[in-house]
Formats: C-alpha cells, sequence, structure tokens
C-alpha cells in the first residue's frame, strides 16, 4: 500500500454546502443517497472538521450515503452569532437532515461529536436507527473544574508574536498520538484546529456544559461505545453504566488520529452494526429542538464549489443586493494563502457588481494537485470554473501569485477578461529567477513543532508590521491549508513564470498597483514598459496584504479604474 497522502480528498468524496439556522453549512459526503442502507452521519469533536472522517466516509459510502458535516463555527461551516449549546448544534444536524431529505439515519461521533449524537437522538427519537460513540466521557467533579482552563485557553487571547504557542500545542497534541502516526497526519489534524478563529472555544464550551448522563437515560437506542486509548479511556468507562442499551468495545491500539488512520477497521465496525436492524425500543418522548434564531441578515459571502478536471475548485462570492449588468470581479490570491484574505475587499466591491474569490489549485479549500504544479496548471482549472459559472466577460484582479495568474488567464482568453488589475507583477532577470529557485524549498514538518513558528513568522512578515495580531492569525491558518507542499509550490510556480511576453501582449486597461514597502516593487517597475494601456497607482505607505490592512482605501481606486 503506498503512503497516503493526507492533504488531498480522496476520490470518491464529493463537498458542498448547504442552508442551516445559522447560515451555510459545509459537508463532505459519500455514497448514493438512494442506497437501501441507512444513511450515516458523522459529528467531528471540537475544534476540528469533517476532514479527519474523510476517509471513513469514503469506505461507508461504497455501500451506503455518508455525510460529515462541519458543525456551525468550525471547518468552513457559518458560526453562531453566540456560543451555542449542544442542543442548537443538534438541532442544526437536524437541520442537514431535512434539508437531504434523510428519513431514519444511523450516527457516529467522536468527543463533542458523540455528544451531538446522543443529543440529536434526543431531539428525533424515531429518525435514529444506532449510534456508534468515540470516546463518549463522563467526567469527575475535578476533571470539570479543569475543564474551565481549557476553554480559557481556546478563547481570544493577543498571541505572543514569535508564535511559540502553536508550538506548545502542537507538542501537547503530538502527546495524544502514537508515536507511530504520520507526522503529516497530526500536522493536518492541528491545521483543521486553528480553523475556528476566536470561535474555537464554542465546542468545548459547549460539550462541557452537556450532561452525558442526563442524556443517556433517554437513549433506548443500540449504541456501540468505542474505547480507543487516546487520554481519555477511564472517561469513556465511567459511561457504561449509564448505557441503557449499549456495549463498549476496547480498542486499545487506537490512539487520537485513529479516525482517519484506521478508517478501513472502523468501517468495518460500523458496518457490522449498522447492517443490524434498529432495535425495536421503547424511546422516551422527542425533546423540542431549539427554535431557529432570527439572522438579521444574509452573509455577505456565499460559499461554492465548482468540480473542474483537478477536482473541486472552492469560490467564495459576494453580490449585490441588486441585480448588476456589470462583468464580475474575479481576484486571485497571493500564495501561500487563500481566496479568504479577500473577504472584506470583496464585500466592499459586491456593492455593484459581483465579487467572486478564487482559491487556485492546492490553496484555501480547492484540491491539491497530483505533482508539482506550474503556473499554467494553477490557471487552467481557474479558467474551467468561470466556463463552468456560464460567465463570457469578466475584471480580473491578482495579487502577486495571482497578478501573474491573472496576466497568464488574459493573455491566453484575451476576449475573456475585460479590465485588469494587478497588485505587483514582478518581472526577474534568469540570474533572479534562478536564485530564488535555488532557494526555494518546502517547509519541512518537525516533531517538536518549529515548523510552525516558521510559518507563523512567514505570516507576520506578509503583514509588514501594519496589520494586527489577528490578521497575522489568520494568515498563518490559511497557509496552513495546502500543507508543507503548498507553502512552496505556489511561490515557485510564480517565480518560474516570465510575465514579460504574456505584459507585452495585453490589450487591456491595467491598474497596476505599487504597494511602497512590497520588497517585489523594484522587479515591478520593469512590467510598466511593457504594458500598452497602463495606469499606474503609487502606496508608499502600504506593504503586504494591503486587501486586509488598507481595502477600504484602495477599493475605491480598484471601482474608479473598473467604471472608467
Amino acid at each position: 500500500m503506498t503512503e497516503i497522502d493526507w492533504w488531498r480528498r480522496p476520490d470518491t468524496v464529493r463537498r458542498g454546502y448547504l442552508d442551516g439556522r445559522f447560515g451555510q453549512i459545509h459537508y463532505r459526503a459519500a455514497g448514493d443517497p438512494k442506497s437501501k442502507k441507512r444513511p450515516v452521519l458523522l459529528f467531528h469533536q471540537s475544534p476540528s472538521s469533517g476532514r479527519p472522517w474523510e476517509h471513513l466516509v469514503a469506505d461507508l459510502g461504497r455501500d451506503r450515503f455518508a455525510i460529515a458535516p462541519d458543525t456551525p463555527g468550525f471547518g468552513d461551516s457559518a458560526p453562531p452569532p453566540a456560543p451555542p449549546t449542544i442542543e442548537e448544534y443538534a438541532a442544526a444536524m437536524g437541520d442537514v437532515m431535512d434539508t437531504l431529505g434523510l428519513e431514519v439515519v444511523d450516527l457516529i461521533g467522536d468527543h463533542t461529536g458523540t455528544k451531538v449524537a446522543m443529543e440529536l437522538t434526543r431531539q428525533r427519537p424515531k429518525q435514529i436507527g444506532r449510534l456508534m460513540l468515540n470516546a463518549a466521557m463522563v467526567f469527575t467533579a475535578e476533571q470539570q473544574a479543569m475543564q474551565k482552563q481549557i476553554i480559557e485557553r481556546e478563547k481570544p487571547h493577543a498571541p505572543p508574536e514569535d508564535g511559540h504557542h502553536h508550538v506548545e500545542h502542537f507538542v501537547r497534541l503530538k502527546r495524544l498520538y502514537a508515536d507511530s502516526s504520520p507526522i503529516e497526519l497530526l500536522n493536518r489534524d492541528f491545521a483543521e484546529m486553528q480553523r475556528g478563529g476566536d470561535v474555537i472555544w464554542y465546542g468545548h464550551n459547549a460539550s462541557f456544559q452537556y450532561a452525558v448522563t442526563d442524556a443517556l437515560k433517554d437513549i433506548a437506542h443500540p449504541i456501540l461505545l468505542l474505547c480507543p486509548d487516546d487520554g481519555f479511556r477511564e472517561h469513556t468507562h465511567r459511561t457504561v453504566p449509564h448505557l441503557r442499551n449499549g456495549k463498549l468495545m476496547e480498542l486499545p491500539t487506537f490512539r487520537m488520529g485513529a479516525i482517519s488512520l484506521h478508517a478501513t477497521e472502523l468501517g468495518k465496525i460500523a458496518r457490522e452494526f449498522f447492517d443490524q436492524p434498529p432495535a425495536s425500543v421503547s424511546a422516551s418522548p422527542a425533546r423540542p429542538a431549539p427554535a431557529k434564531p432570527r439572522i438579521a441578515k444574509a452573509a455577505a459571502i456565499r460559499k461554492r464549489f465548482v468540480e473542474v478536471s483537478t477536482g473541486f475548485l472552492h469560490l467564495r462570492i459576494a453580490e449585490p443586493a441588486k441585480p448588476s449588468t456589470k462583468p464580475p470581479l474575479f481576484l486571485f490570491h497571493i500564495s501561500p494563502l487563500s481566496g479568504r484574505v479577500y473577504e472584506d475587499a470583496a464585500v466592499a466591491l459586491a456593492t455593484d457588481r459581483v465579487a467572486i474569490a478564487v482559491d487556485t489549485p492546492g490553496f484555501g479549500e480547492s484540491d491539491r494537485p497530483a505533482k508539482q504544479p506550474s503556473l499554467a496548471d494553477l490557471m487552467r482549472p481557474v479558467s474551467e470554473a468561470i466556463d463552468r459559472l456560464g460567465y463570457t466577460t469578466i475584471d480580473a484582479l491578482g495579487d502577486h501569485t495571482g497578478a501573474k495568474l491573472t496576466v497568464m488567464l488574459a493573455a491566453e482568453r484575451p476576449k475573456l477578461i475585460r479590465k485588469i488589475v494587478l497588485n505587483t507583477c514582478a518581472v526577474y532577470t534568469d540570474e533572479e529567477r534562478r536564485s530564488m529557485l535555488s532557494r526555494a524549498k518546502p517547509v519541512t514538518t518537525r516533531a517538536d513543532g518549529t515548523h510552525l513558528a516558521e510559518i507563523w513568522k512567514r505570516a507576520a512578515r506578509l503583514k509588514s508590521g501594519q496589520a494586527p495580531i489577528d490578521v497575522v492569525s489568520t494568515l498563518f491558518c490559511e497557509a496552513l491549508r495546502g500543507g508543507p507542499l503548498g507553502l512552496w509550490w505556489g511561490p515557485e510556480a510564480a517565480v518560474g513564470y516570465d510575465p514579460a511576453p504574456a505584459l507585452r501582449a495585453l490589450g487591456q486597461p491595467v491598474l497596476l498597483l505599487m504597494p511602497g514597502k512590497d520588497l517585489v516593487i523594484p522587479m515591478t517597475h520593469r512590467a510598466v514598459p511593457l504594458i500598452k494601456n497602463v495606469t499606474v497607482v503609487d502606496l508608499p505607505h502600504i506593504g503586504f496584504g494591503m486587501f486586509q490592512t488598507h481595502f477600504g482605501e484602495v477599493v475605491p481606486t480598484i471601482r474608479r479604474f473598473l467604471d472608467g
């Protein structure tokens, strides 16, 4: 068996969004929704996302429908407006069932996800068949007091400038994994735990307030309680006396990360358990689910996937309140970040046009290429996505790597792109290019977590000292998304591409932004005489990250150019 690439989606797993009570819910799914076997819903631990379930979803999807939603506020699901309860998380998962038309389902939960599964069973007892719970825990009074310390650690704080807090977190997490666990599995799981940002603490806050023993009194459904050696074995054993209709399965060789690492074995266990008919039990009356909250206004950004030749391409879409006849504006990001960096700017630009921020292949939530890509390999799936969306004329904005992708796309498809905005466009000499490529190398994942301090330092450099520390945290989180190869592949693709011939060929009007504190401004000046129709705007006080730190200043300039 070849080594698994933990950063790549299994081929049979598809991704998408549906609407829930707090906004969009992101999910991963596999299998046929019309299968005669009961569908399976999988709920993740917190803080995390449905990504660790991917291989189990793929396995179960061979003979039934399996779906792993990101609970609200985690992964790519929209966050609740206030800290939710387990009851509210469960109700949101009930929304998933209703939207997909699932009548009777089986449930799998992991850690916090076990409580979501229990509560969903209490709220919809007639719609649940069987439950498989991985590490469902009962805490002592002393352990409950310690839980408050975990929540306080997860709440937003001003992080240290050197990023050592991430190194410490990585080391703590590693102790829960088997020594033989692949380091990239741990690295990926760590990256997923960062996704919640300021609301990371919501999951544990809800989980630690939920009374497992009270919940189990109401559940007569068959329960298979898995007991891995993931640091909570003792806590899981305390749950056994409270099971009305359940049994314990010891998994002494399973540590943290087992749901990914042992997906085939877990699939066999789940299949044997779920293929039995639901027991004829007398369930307690359904508990009322919390009412759906009133959302003050629609989300400013809608997210979606477009399937292209390389897999799924992820988009963030901001739309004006009224239909617009203006060409949509596509925004292409700097490497190794994602379209998330454009969210504020996209909303500001979308007052009178559609603005679409693209995660280029291998970044953000877009599928990673199977091999190291050239810039053309990153550009072509983007071109496909534009066609899939049905657009025949667009405007395009690119930042650094995204600027070169924009130039390449515009030169290849001059009738598609009407106007171009570039935030820098470095033209290197052959010697400069050789020197930069010789120094390019991936960030090696290290067991002591020090690679995270290195990535944090790069994110801090991108803000050029102008952005608040929370912006650095966002940049750091996005830089992790493509794994260690993603950190290297995007910049190398950009440096390896010479934009000069394409710049000479451009016939479209070009707005070239020149942030004075950006390191590639000397090389960008070389682009100016190559462009036939260029407007240069000097921004001497701005450095990297202008679309987070100075979007309010830059957006009017961009709008005037596009409308001129």
